[in-house]
């Protein structure tokens, strides 16, 4: 080159060094930092799909089942990753199911998902991958993360690579002004350094420094572009320690085995506590000795088939060192491990997950079956109000066959349903999830129409409605109307016929009363007359005939008397108020204070509490009831009379028990009737109206009246008030 023609060997050397030098730093950091940022971008992808394919493992579940609250939960583990921009989960049917966006950020996600990818955009990493359970899609996760770390690594090397240029030129420049002097050896050792960091790959090694000229100071700046190399070096040591990190402490079982071989090459923590073999074990056994020997075949055939890249390879049947079967899920990918062509396995133990879903199938088939047999009508209606399911029944009910109906919409079978009252329900129930009761009159195409008892629930599948037919009930409800009303006819008729009656029987009882008195008044007044003014012509036996008429006469009397209260009782009106009967009873005990003169009676009066009834219908009940047992209780030397209650949900029941005679029970029935009297007239007087009156009185206030009683151990009565509500 004419140019070096004219220069000095001094400058020639200086130019060749320099050029050199430069040269030299510059291609050694320009192909490192491809090298770095080649690395890198790998580290990154894998780190990436990695990242995904864990928390592709950790949503299948949620997915399955459409829980979205754990799905997002799972992406919220991301927050620890503060480079990860967003992420979300899209389901089979590439709706968007869960979101994450980095805390103080915002995101826009695409519409759909696109197919299974990892690339660059507008300097972020995007990465789509698929969601697979049996083989089978379920969904597809979205990861963006930003390249900030990248191009703070570039920033870095730069400024040490201008450095090192710096430094290198100058010490260069120094070294060939120098070079005339001792420039053979330092030139020669620093060539030989150079070889052999190049072939051994060993940044450790250091030139020496011979002289204190440019080569010198050549053989220094190279050392230090050395150490950084090896400080460079050093942190990729560190981060394959990272990620070995991850492999030993992930909770679940992991290995990497020898592709050719199948032999074991490493294991984590976690395979050597969930298989059982300890880590020497492992590694002197292959891939198919923890399998089944019937899973073995296919093992052999899977592994022929050599999947490139990420597998999900399954469920598989593994043998624990106990024997223990279990299934597993198993994900894959190739890798280079220690110059070997092996691949590395994550093992999810589904054992239990399967036998879930077993069950659950099982349940299903249940359900199922139960559904198919109700009396009952069950259907499945899908969100687009699609027919699912319907048993024997619902179709019969539908009076189509169930073949027709499955998988049509309610209004292509049964059009202008749309707008009925039940379809507006149905609607609030697939888009409120809410539940409704309803009775539901169904016009049918032939414009016949049925009746049905409806109920409609939200499941996840869409509405299930249980229907009852229920129109010959509600015909005999119309007919009970048309029955009702005839009857109300009626009773208005009769109610009519009825005041006629109670007006003739006033004008019977007030003619009773004024026709009877008359002739009684004038024997009882003619017996008096005769026993007066001719008792000394009548012997004893002819006074006692008199006396006889006179007291019959005014039985007679009492007779007509009670009679006529018992007649009116069921016409006088009540005037029910609230009454003590407490102070009702102390009352009646003392207006029959001339009855138990000189007579031992001991009063036993428990809690009696207030009651809404009339009051004077009350005080005769009570009247009647404690004069029957002051009555019956005159044989007993010592009369004991108890006046209580008993509390009841609806009603309050009075009893008034005593010791007197009692009475047979064979006739209890005959107690509450007119003239019915248990004992006769000699043994004790009466006539026979008081219990009758009791009976009415109480049936009047909605009340019953009973008794229980043995022959000479004494009698209870019990009546009954209803408690008014409110």
């Amino acid at each position: 080159m004419k140019f070096f023609d004219n220069k000095s060997i001094s400058t020639k050397l200086k130019l060749v060094i320099l050029s050199t030098t430069l040269l030299s730093v510059v291609f050694v950091f320009a192909g490192f930092f491809i090298y770095e940022r080649i690395t890198f971008r790998k580290i990154t992808v894998n780190d990436l799909e990695t990242k995904g394919s864990i928390i592709g493992e950790n949503v299948n579940a949620a997915l399955a089942f459409r829980d979205s609250s754990d799905a997002a939960r799972v992406l919220s583990s991301l927050r620890s990753q503060p480079r990860i921009i967003s992420a979300a989960i899209y389901d089979n049917s590439g709706k968007l199911f869960a979101t994450y966006v980095r805390p103080n950020q915002s995101a826009v996600f695409p519409d759909r998902p696109e197919s299974e990818s990892v690339y660059y955009q507008d300097d972020d990493l995007i990465l789509f991958k698929a969601i697979s359970v049996n083989e089978q899609r379920i969904g597809t996760i979205y990861i963006r993360t930003d390249l900030l770390n990248e191009t703070e690594r570039f920033w870095s090397y730069l400024q040490i690579a201008l450095l090192v240029l710096i430094g290198s030129l100058a010490i260069a420049y120094t070294v060939a002004t120098v070079l005339e002097r001792n420039i053979s050896k330092p030139i020669t050792n620093l060539a030989s350094t150079v070889q052999d960091v190049s072939q051994r790959q060993d940044y450790s090694i250091r030139t020496s420094r011979t002289t204190n000229d440019e080569t010198g100071f050549l053989a220094d700046a190279f050392n230090q572009m050395l150490a950084q190399i090896q400080e460079r070096d050093s942190i990729l040591q560190q981060s394959e320690e990272r990620y070995r990190n991850l492999f030993d402490y992930n909770p679940l079982p992991m290995w990497v085995f020898d592709a050719a071989t199948l032999a074991f090459l490493e294991v984590n923590e976690a395979a050597v506590n969930h298989y059982g073999y300890s880590r020497e074990e492992f590694l002197r056994m292959t891939i198919k000795d923890i399998r089944p020997q019937e899973e073995v075949p296919r093992l052999l055939n899977d592994i022929q088939q050599h999947h490139q890249g990420h597998d999900d390879a399954g469920i598989w049947k593994h043998r624990k060192k106990d024997g223990t079967i279990i299934d597993v899920e198993i994900t894959s990918h190739e890798l280079v491990f220690a110059g070997t062509e092996a691949k590395l396995v994550l093992a999810n133990d589904v054992t239990e997950r399967k036998r879930a879903e077993e069950g659950l199938k099982n349940a299903e088939k249940r359900y199922r079956t139960t559904l198919d047999n109700l009396q009952e009508g069950c259907q499945i209606i899908s969100f687009d109000y699609r027919y699912l399911y319907l048993n024997d029944v619902a179709a019969k009910q539908g009076r189509y066959p169930k073949e027709k109906l499955l998988g049509k919409t309610m209004m292509e079978i049964y059009p202008g349903i749309d707008a009925s009252p039940f379809f507006n329900q149905l609607r609030r129930c697939l888009e409120e999830h809410r539940s409704h009761h309803m009775e539901n009159e169904f016009a049918y195409p032939d414009g016949s129409v049925g009746w049905f008892d409806l109920n409609i629930e939200p499941i996840p599948e869409g509405a299930f409605i249980l229907s009852i037919d229920i129109t010959k009930e509600k015909q005999q409800e119309k007919e009970l109307k048309t029955y009702r009303e005839q009857l109300e006819e009626l009773v208005e008729q009769r109610t009519q016929q009825l005041e006629i009656v109670n007006k003739e029987l006033e004008a019977f009882s007030y003619s009773v009363s004024h026709d009877l008195r008359a002739p009684l008044r004038h024997i009882d007044g003619f017996a008096e007359l005769l026993r007066k003014n001719a008792a000394e012509s009548l012997d004893e036996k002819g006074r006692r005939y008199v006396s006889v008429i006179s007291e019959s006469a005014k039985q007679m009397g009492t007779l007509i008397d009670e009679l006529l209260v018992f007649s009116r009782m069921g016409r006088t009106e009540m005037r029910s108020s609230k009454i003590s009967t407490r102070n009702l009873v102390r009352e009646t005990i003392s207006q029959l204070e001339k009855e138990t003169e000189n007579r031992i009676i001991e009063w036993k009066i428990g809690t009696l509490p207030d009651v809404e009834a009339d009051s004077s219908m009350l005080r005769l009940v009570f009247q009647n009831l404690i004069s029957n047992a002051i009555k019956y209780t005159g044989t007993r030397e010592r009369a004991v009379i108890e006046i209580d209650s008993i509390n009841k949900d609806n009603e309050t029941v009075i009893l008034v028990r005593d010791n007197g005679v009692g009475f047979d029970m064979m006739y209890k029935d005959k107690l509450f009737g007119v003239f019915q009297r248990l004992h006769s007239a000699a043994e004790f007087e009466g006539t026979g109206i008081g219990l009758a009156n009791v009976r009415r009185i109480v049936q009047r206030h909605g009340g019953i009246v009973w008794a229980e009683s043995e022959i000479n151990k004494g009698a209870t009565f019990y009546f009954s008030i209803p408690q008014k509500k409110g």
